[in-house]
């Protein structure tokens, strides 16, 4: 049974304009929704006019449309083919379908049908065209496709009230959904790491069955098939990890078609035509969620958003990240606009703010009450407004209240806050709490404006501010005060969300269904974690003043040269040379600024998000607390490594360390790794890998991995929310076992101009000394890449155009591994991986470590391992318990610098000893010294293998495993 309807391409039109109309709300037409305006320019008005079309081809297009009276192009149910409430089909694939009819000037109706009505249809040839399955070998053998017309995600639907997959796999195989013939089950095979049943099903429909009757856990399709369970109550949806995207191409099984097929083939080539298309894409999931909120909003609301195109608001000037005003820049800002505009996409709706932006927040209450404005950015629900205000079910943001204090000053308990001076702005929600918290307290004191407050916290007549959270990232990341601290974390959590006038029921209603649709955690996430550094902004408005006086300078240095030396020529190289060393100490300069930013930005995140762990004891926002110090931790750390490979580089003592390993685990170790942020921007990401690279390879992999990281890095760092970036390796070359191993990091980003890309492999040096300020970095990533490449026999270089995007590209030599010298990687299939940590019962080991805190650390690292550890807090420790029973260690974990003997010394003692047991005895070196050259001195003092610090806990049990055997179970 299938559904079908049929639209000309005359009806897609109207039905895209009266759905922009309604929306839009009487706004002028440059306002309007992207869908009007993305379809107003195509990028060919006739098929002719597409670059390399043949005569042939346009002949036996002509041919087509004299012949047929319309093409049939058939779609399932999904966000790109939605049925509207006037039986109509709107999204992308309407629009698609309106672009190919203007092309080619022959009406390309759409259907949608059930997934087994629509393989049925090409197949008997009753539809002509869709753009519904992805290409692969197995279907180009019997369809005629094109490359990509779009990129989609594979998702996971299942019942609201269903737990986690990662959850279900750690107990059992889940079930997994396929419909039938689909391509997905071919790209999530190799990717899991865990067994899973497949269930196969003809549509959307028996796939539902299943999750609601219990008998599988999820139905993976693409993020598309929202659209088809929108009729079904309790379904929830969600990114499939990992991340898996499938191209959707046009394609057909009439080898008659096969001539519009090259033509569109041939118009993908253009990059308007890509540009254009996902425009197309944009514009049609924008109509979707429209749909979605108009089928939710009832006939009253409809009628108010007619009457009502503008809404006024109150906006505060100091709320920041929700709400403020950013007199740096001259507008408002904050989490709240970001919000705003996604509503007026939604409804139409205009929003304008009708305060002025030294507007204290008591008065802006005023005007909400009075009817002035219909909603103020932000006002906490507490008991004393209960009945004053209306507040949507949704959070734009989620917060807690803090005392903030001074850095230097002393952490204090909850029974110590009755004994200090606390300040707080009149007439918040702060004072409310603080009082209703503290009514005995005798020394709280109100401030009629907020900046009052801050000022008296510096003067010291009070010693803390009751505020938020939020407050102290306005005081770090916006307005550049670090001498803050959050002294105190209270564990009570509230919902930041718009406050709207008691009257206003209707619009509260409207606002509530379409933040149900926003994704209001990505955009609170983005504000909570973003940085706006002004100092740079101020010194370079004193550039032209800096110039100006360096310029004075170097007249001046030239004259004083011509006087005192006769040659010309040596006063022309001094002059250069005098130049050089300048622009170096003005470029080291410049990296010590940035690099104090890098560093501090993180430590101040480690020292403010400690505080607020140890001052709670909520497991979750513990939790949350030691997830950002891990970040931060590991963001400072890759720093470190920076600044210790670039020392090492210019000492020439930059070594390679070259292993056998795996190039498939390596890849996906680093997709890994990088996938969250692309996640966090909404970034498309593919990896393309030759057939014929070999599957094991000898090489470094450690620095090999550093250099894609670092161009990866760079390539999320630098593309837009939303933008393609790709990994592609390949094999250039092989002579004699040695592979040439070519890699392209591509993306859509902001580009770099050609007199700009020279001076980028250089240390110290980023393409535009803007970078840094807007992006952050050392300026150190592309100039250790250069020289790991090149240690490894290869090149790199760059491919970019402003604006355009950039790629790229290194060559590396490797040679093909003993174990796998044959297998192409392409065929190597999925890698096991996970599992548990592995249990070494009974085995006995002895931790040299002078340190109390690696001590405990590493104790409670292996406590779940059931090894059983004794610590000595010195070498020549450590050599005493071991020749008291040389039978009595399995493994010895050795650090290398400790006081009375270092552990080279401990290691050379014990492998003197009588005994031919401990000739035997794994040593392993654990140390913070890591370049090669401490590593082999290990080596020669009789260790038999390296961990370096900070520990990486897969490290360490990786080298249990390897000395001791097992680890799992035993």
């Amino acid at each position: 049974m299938r559904r079908t309807v049929k639209i000309t391409g005359a009806a897609l039109a109207a039905i895209c304009v009266s759905a922009a109309v309604w929306l839009a709300c009487g706004k002028p037409a440059e306002e309007r929704a992207p869908a009007a305006r993305a379809a107003a320019a195509p990028p060919f008005a006739s098929f002719r006019d597409i670059p390399g079309v043949t005569a042939a081809e346009a002949e036996a297009v002509e041919a087509l449309a004299r012949s047929r009276g319309a093409f049939v192009y058939g779609m399932t149910v999904t966000t790109e083919a939605f049925l509207t409430d006037d039986d109509g089909i709107g999204g992308y694939a309407a629009l698609f379908c309106k672009w190919l009819t203007g092309l080619f000037g022959i009406p390309f109706e759409l259907h949608v049908y059930t997934w087994d009505g629509l393989r049925s249809g090409l197949s008997n040839l009753e539809i002509d065209f869709t753009g519904d399955l992805m290409a692969t070998e197995e279907r180009r053998k019997t369809h005629i496709m094109t490359d990509a017309i779009i990129e989609r995600s594979l998702s996971a639907f299942q019942m609201a009230d269903a737990g986690a997959i990662s959850e279900i796999a750690a107990s059992r195989a889940p079930r997994f959904v396929f419909l039938d013939q689909s391509a997905v089950l071919d790209r999530v095979e190799p990717l899991v790491n865990y067994a899973f049943e497949p269930v196969f099903v003809g549509d959307n429909a028996a796939a539902y069955d299943l999750i609601e009757s219990g008998k599988a856990d999820a139905i993976l399709v693409m993020g598309v098939a929202e659209a088809a369970f929108d009729a079904y109550g309790g379904v929830k949806s969600e990114a499939f990890f990992p991340l898996v995207y499938n191209s959707a191409s046009m394609s057909t099984q009439n080898p008659k078609l096969a001539p519009v097929i090259s033509v569109v083939q041939k118009a993908l080539r253009s990059e308007n035509v890509r540009g254009y298309l996902i425009e197309l894409y944009k514009a049609g999931y924008v109509e979707y969620r429209k749909h979605k909120l108009r089928m939710k909003l009832t006939g009253e609301e409809r009628a108010y958003l007619w009457k009502n195109p503008v809404v006024k608001i109150g906006a505060e000037y100091d709320n920041y990240p929700v709400c403020f005003y950013n007199s740096n820049e001259g507008e408002w800002q904050g989490a709240v606009f970001f919000v705003f505009r996604e509503i007026e996409e939604f409804t139409g709706i205009a929003f304008e703010v009708a305060n002025s932006p030294n507007k204290e927040f008591s008065g802006l209450i005023k005007m909400l009450e009075a009817g002035e404005v219909s909603l103020l950015s932000e006002v906490l629900r507490t008991k004393e407004r209960e009945g004053r205000f209306l507040w949507p079910g949704t959070p734009i943001m989620v917060d807690f209240s803090t005392l903030i204090s001074k850095a230097d000053y002393p952490g204090i308990t909850l029974p110590e806050i009755l004994n200090i001076r606390v300040g707080a702005a009149q007439g918040t929600a702060h004072a409310e709490l603080f009082k209703r918290w503290f009514p005995d307290h005798n020394n709280f004191f109100e401030y009629y404006k907020t900046f009052e407050v801050w000022d008296a916290l510096e003067r010291g007549d009070i010693d803390m501010v009751m505020s938020r959270r939020n407050q102290f990232l306005a005081l770090s990341n916006y307005k550049e005060r670090a001498g803050y601290k959050v002294n105190v974390a209270f564990e009570n959590y509230f919902y930041a969300t718009f406050g709207i006038n008691k009257d206003e029921t209707v619009l509260c209603s409207i606002l509530d269904k379409t933040l149900a649709l926003i994704d209001t955690k990505r955009i609170a996430g983005n504000w909570t974690n973003k940085f706006l550094d002004y100092r740079y902004k101020l010194i370079e408005a004193q550039r032209p003043w800096l110039i100006g006086a360096t310029a004075l300078s170097l007249v001046t240095l030239v004259l004083i040269l011509t006087l005192f030396y006769r040659s010309r020529a040596a006063g022309r190289r001094l002059v250069k040379q005098q130049a050089e060393v300048e622009a170096a100490s003005r470029a080291k300069s410049s990296f010590l600024a940035a690099m104090s930013h890098e560093m501090r930005t993180p430590m101040n995140a480690i020292i403010g998000m400690t505080s607020i762990g140890k001052n709670t004891a909520d497991t979750e926002r513990k939790n949350y607390a030691l997830g950002k110090i891990e970040d931060a931790a590991v963001h400072l750390l890759s720093v470190i490594n920076d600044v210790l490979d670039i020392s090492k580089i210019e000492a020439n003592k930059l070594e390679l360390s070259p292993v056998e390993f795996s190039l498939e685990k390596m890849l996906q170790r680093i997709v890994n790794i990088i996938n969250f942020r692309m996640d966090e921007k909404r970034q498309k990401f593919t990896l393309n890998v030759g057939e014929n690279l070999p599957r094991i390879v000898f090489g470094d992999d450690h620095h090999l991995s550093q250099v894609i990281l670092n161009l990866l890095s760079n390539a999320v760092k630098f593309s837009p929310e939303h933008g393609k970036i790709a990994l592609n390796v390949s094999l250039a070359g092989e002579k004699d076992g040695v592979c040439e191993m070519r890699v392209e990091v591509a993306d859509n980003g902001i580009g770099i101009t050609p007199e700009k890309q020279a001076k980028l492999f250089q240390a110290f040096q980023q393409a535009d000394s803007g970078i840094s300020r807007e992006f952050g970095g050392t300026g150190l990533g592309l100039s250790i890449s250069k020289h790991i490449v090149e240690l490894m026999g290869g090149k790199i270089w760059i491919e970019s155009e402003r604006g355009k995007g950039s790629r790229f590209i290194f060559t590396v030599n490797v040679s093909r591994g003993k174990s796998g010298a044959g297998a192409p990687l392409a065929a190597s299939g999925g890698e096991g991986g996970g599992g548990a940590i592995g249990k070494f019962t009974g085995k006995k080991l002895l931790l040299a470590e002078d340190v109390e805190i690696n001590r405990e650390i590493m104790v409670s690292l292996l406590e779940e391992t059931e090894i059983i550890i004794d610590c000595a807090k010195n070498g020549l420790e450590a050599v005493e318990m071991i020749s008291e029973d040389v039978d009595k260690y399995d493994i010895v974990l050795m650090d290398v610098q400790m006081p009375k003997m270092d552990g080279l010394e401990a290691t050379r003692r014990i492998r003197a000893m009588d005994a031919p047991r401990l000739r035997g005895l794994p040593i392993i070196a654990m140390t913070a010294h890591v370049f090669k050259s401490d590593i082999d001195e290990c080596a020669k003092a009789g260790m038999n293998d390296h961990i370096g610090k900070p520990i990486d806990i897969e490290d360490v049990l990786e080298k249990l495993r390897k000395h001791l055997g097992g680890g799992n179970g035993q």
